[in-house]
């Protein structure tokens, strides 16, 4: 799967969510509708994202992820986590 295929960012008309993939709203004002796919979740950085998740909005939270920071900020990270970077490799161990 080509990189540019693992993030795909659809208006919020449009609920179709591929397998292997999870919708998440990100932002604080404005929230904007992504669907990624589900293995970023095991990436430390998106871990980050989601500690800032739980932080904002509780364990307890109905409904879809959301994703409480900057939409550019969440592009960056999605970027660097699809990039493989060799710098990223501290990472995961």
């Amino acid at each position: 799967m080509e990189k540019n295929e693992r993030i795909k960012q659809y208006s919020d008309d449009n609920n179709i969510v591929p397998k292997g993939f999870l919708p998440v709203y990100v932002g604080k004002d404005i929230v904007m509708r992504f669907v990624i796919d589900a293995s970023v979740l095991n990436h430390p950085l998106f871990a980050e994202l989601l500690e800032a998740s739980v932080q904002e909005f509780g364990y307890e939270n109905q409904g879809a992820l959301r994703i409480p920071c900057d939409v550019f900020f969440f592009e960056r990270i999605l970027h660097l986590i699809n990039s493989r970077h060799p710098s990223l490799s501290i990472c995961h161990e």
